[in-house]
């Protein structure tokens, strides 16, 4: 990759936000089918730093992580090099709210 960005960085964080993504999506399924709030507090802690980040950074999160449903859906709005830069900064920023929450 050559926008300066470290690919084993960069591919750490997705790796570790896919992770939550997938957690998170079992949280929510545990937490209805048994009825109890032991999944609640990651739940919230996800829910929490998603709102703390900016309007951009969500959308990146949202179509990169949680609801992938257009695999291309950058394509209209950013080059590739200003795409990737934001999803770098989008991953560093969620990760970095959430850790915050979570200590």
């Amino acid at each position: 990759m050559s926008n300066n960005l470290p690919s084993n960085s960069f591919q750490n964080l997705e790796n570790e936000i896919v992770g939550l993504a997938s957690l998170y999506f079992k949280a929510v399924d545990l937490n209805k089918q048994k009825d109890n709030q032991r999944h609640l507090p990651f739940i919230e802690t996800i829910r929490k730093t998603y709102q703390q980040l900016s309007i951009e950074e969500r959308k990146v999160i949202d179509n990169e992580f949680f609801y992938k449903k257009y695999p291309l859906w950058w394509k209209a709005n950013y080059s590739q090099i200003s795409y990737k830069k934001l999803k770098y900064k989008s991953m560093a920023h969620f990760l970095e709210v959430f850790y915050d929450t979570v200590i």
